[in-house]
Order: C-alpha cells, then structure tokens, then sequence
C-alpha cells in the first residue's frame, strides 16, 4: 500500500523522514522539497492521491512553531498535532481541530505537525542538536508506521 507523506518544514535535512520511512520499506516521497505556498503543496499531495487512491494516500505537514515576533526569546514550549475539525478518526488522542488549509483541501487523511517552539532557547538548541533531529525524525517515522499498521505508537522517551 503506498502513502505519500508531505514534509513541508523543519529544522533537519527534510527528506530523512522519507529516507527512513523507505529503509522500513514504506514508500514515501518529499512531496515539497522547496518552500511553497500551500495552494501548491495541496494540489501535489491531491495529484497523488487520485494516482494511487485517496484512501492509500496520507499527507504529513512538518513544522517548528514560534509564540513571537523573533525579537526576544519566549518562553512557549511543547508538541502538537492537528487535523481538520470533525474529519479525524483520532478521537480520544490528543490532536487539536484547526481549519488549516492543508488539511481543510487535501483529498487524503493529512496531520499538520508543530514541532517545539523556535523562539524558545531551550526549544531551538534541542531543535538544532543532532539528538533533538534525531528525537524529532523517530517520533514521526515511529508515528506514520503505528498508524499505517493500525497500531498505537510508543511512548516517546
């Protein structure tokens, strides 16, 4: 079964997550390599997804998050999913309802993920540290393959 997985942003080499995915035998491909406009990320996820079958398709947006203007160090922290308000079968989990236009427009399921807080000193040094890539890339292959076995993921540590 093919699932295409959409990594638009994060503060590590973006394809790692596909590369690790392929390694467990999963096909999945960088939909964005560059930074695009949404409009754009969606009509390539949905071309996909009418290729290979809407329900074979799942699209995952990657992203850091930031409580200020850029100007000081803030003090915001934490992880979060979401998905398009009453389309989610994650119900008892602990995702967050946004109408965001990824996951309003795409055809196939699609989680937006925020990942730390880059206006956090802690957060952004975590981020860019080779054990924060790596806890941020297992946390998302660990995720994606729960899910496509219908299975709960680990705990993170």
């Amino acid at each position: 079964m093919r699932k295409e997985i959409d990594i638009v942003y994060l503060h590590i080499k973006k394809s790692a997550i596909v590369l690790h995915l392929r390694y467990r035998g999963y096909d999945a491909e960088l939909v964005t390599p560059e930074d695009t406009d949404a409009l754009l990320r969606v009509r390539r996820i949905n071309a996909i997804a009418f290729k290979y079958g809407i329900s074979n398709t799942m699209a995952i947006s990657i992203h850091v998050n930031a409580a200020g203007m850029g100007k000081e160090w803030m003090k915001a922290r934490g992880w979060c999913a979401y998905t398009f308000p009453e389309h989610t079968e994650s119900d008892g989990h602990p995702d967050i309802e946004q109408p965001f236009y990824i996951l309003k427009h795409t055809y196939c399921a699609a989680v937006l993920t925020e990942n730390l807080f880059m206006d956090n000193r802690e957060d952004c040094a975590f981020l860019l540290s080779d054990v924060g890539r790596k806890a941020i890339i297992g946390l998302h292959v660990d995720g994606i393959v729960a899910y496509l076995n219908d299975a709960e993921p680990e705990p993170f540590r």
